[in-house]
């Protein structure tokens, strides 16, 4: 099962995994293809939906290894910000173009779109349940090459390389220049289960 973080190289890794192989109906309805995906969704979501989605039982999807990739906290936030103001800069007219500014309207709460973007979550809320998994596999963006060749010996299949979807400006860009110290601040608050359990330095 593929649970896509926002923001984490997850529309390129789903797009490999998809082309492992193509489905029988039964399969699609089962879940069992190999790449069960959850769209955004956190895995309890997914567990939730499971059987009203598919008429079958929620072990079913219980039962599929969790595989996942997370990213460096700060630079995961300028990537939803720069898809937010590139990619989509209508979908939220109010959300403002600077970055610290959006991360001080993030803070207050401000704005009706504070609520909707998943990208915004800690990456340990779509992860929540898979923590004590011994067969859960958990990727890096940034060793993403290293960590595709350690994906492929897990599923023991070899993955189409991998297309570059929603690509942003955000690039190889430091976070040490972008962001303002009171923005750092604010996203060690806002992500620091994320820090400390996915193992990133503040």
């Amino acid at each position: 099962m593929f649970i896509h973080i926002p923001k984490t190289a997850g529309s390129s890794i789903r797009h490999a995994l998809e082309a492992l192989k193509v489905p029988t109906h039964e399969e699609r309805m089962a879940d069992q293809a190999g790449t069960a995906k959850t769209y955004h969704e956190t895995y309890r979501q997914f567990l939730d939906a499971y059987e009203e989605r598919t008429g079958n039982p929620v072990e079913t999807a219980r039962a599929l290894r969790p595989i996942a990739f997370i990213r460096n906290p700060y630079t995961r936030f300028m990537s939803v910000h720069a898809y937010l103001t590139e990619l989509r800069p209508g979908l939220y007219p109010d959300l403002p173009r600077d970055i610290n500014d959006f991360a001080a309207a993030f803070d207050a709460g401000e704005g009706a779109w504070v609520h909707k973007i998943r990208g915004l979550r800690p990456q340990s809320d779509f992860l929540a349940g898979t923590e004590d998994r011994a067969d859960r596999f958990l990727g890096r963006f940034e060793s993403i090459k290293d960590d595709i060749k350690r994906l492929e010996d897990f599923i023991g299949e070899p993955l189409m390389q991998l297309p570059h979807k929603k690509k942003s400006s955000v690039g190889k860009k430091d976070y040490r220049d972008v962001l303002s110290d009171k923005t750092l601040d604010i996203l060690r608050k806002k992500y620091a289960v994320d820090f400390t359990g996915l193992d990133y330095p503040l």
